[in-house]
């Protein structure tokens, strides 16, 4: 395969097709483990894609997180909730903002429903005549 291709666009054109593919998988599991309450979001940074988070489990460990989507990726690692957090506001601490980042137009119409189609009309069934005894031999 042509390791050169990149997506249209892509914001990391230094990127092979593998590394795009392993950027995109790693920003997945991420969302994964915050839509699975593995990765508890403590502040976001306004309108931006920065947050901070702790992972819930043995480890406990803290994240800081820049991205969105299929570019999220983790920016740095503590051992504490309480030092992400301080670091975290240090840094953004004028629109440092409590818990998850609103949603992205991504992840906000993945979502949303999807429209399923009206169920049948209900009603009597179309009345059927008897078989005769010959017919149900047929």
């Amino acid at each position: 395969m042509d390791e050169e291709w990149t997506w249209a666009n892509y914001p990391m054109p230094w990127c092979t097709r593998s590394e795009i593919r392993e950027v995109s998988n790693r920003a997945r599991k991420i969302h994964e483990h915050i839509r699975h309450g593995r990765l508890h979001i403590h502040a976001h940074e306004g309108h931006t894609t920065v947050v901070v988070g702790t992972c819930l489990g043995r480890t406990g460990t803290s994240v800081h997180l820049h991205g969105e989507n299929h570019l999220r990726q983790v920016a740095d690692n503590f051992g504490s909730p309480t030092r992400a957090l301080l670091t975290f506001e240090k840094v953004h601490g004028a629109q440092m903002r409590p818990g998850p980042a609103p949603l992205t137009d991504t992840l906000r119409s993945g979502a949303e429903p999807v429209p399923r189609s009206p169920p049948p009309p209900r009603g009597p069934w179309p009345p059927t005549r008897p078989l005769s005894p010959r017919s149900a031999l047929l």
